[in-house]
């Protein structure tokens, strides 16, 4: 809870999903009525489940990760694909490695970025 009030409140989004306290599916159905228009995703498993099945129009899933299922032995089953479909959405995967070129760059925003937020710092986030 302090971190979504963190990211409203200090960072200026508009919401923040408490996934541990709260029910994604309806929070997502609150939050965004129309769909969800972009998906940045690096948990993958449940979470992306979930989103597929709240996908918008012309919605993008973009993949960087699978955090939820990297350590589990067996394949975590994806469903909900065919909202993809009936949404004319898009999923694409992206992979750092393929920008490696821009490290340096990326290092330094990055650190700007940490440094400069020090309410983080003190909440032990970053």
């Amino acid at each position: 809870d302090e971190k979504c009030r963190w990211v409203t409140q200090d960072l200026g989004f508009d919401a923040c999903i408490n996934y541990r306290t709260e029910d994604v599916a309806s929070r997502l159905r609150e939050l965004c009525p129309s769909g969800v228009d972009v998906f940045v995703d690096n948990v993958g498993g449940e979470l992306l489940v979930t989103v597929l099945r709240r996908m918008a129009m012309h919605g993008r899933v973009v993949l960087c990760g699978s955090l939820s299922t990297d350590n589990s032995p067996k394949a975590y089953p994806l469903r909900n694909v065919a909202r993809l479909m009936s949404r004319r959405a898009s999923m694409t995967g992206f992979n750092v490695m393929d920008h490696w070129d821009l490290y340096p760059e990326a290092l330094k925003q990055v650190g700007d970025w940490v440094t400069s937020t020090d309410a983080a710092f003190r909440r032990g986030w970053v």
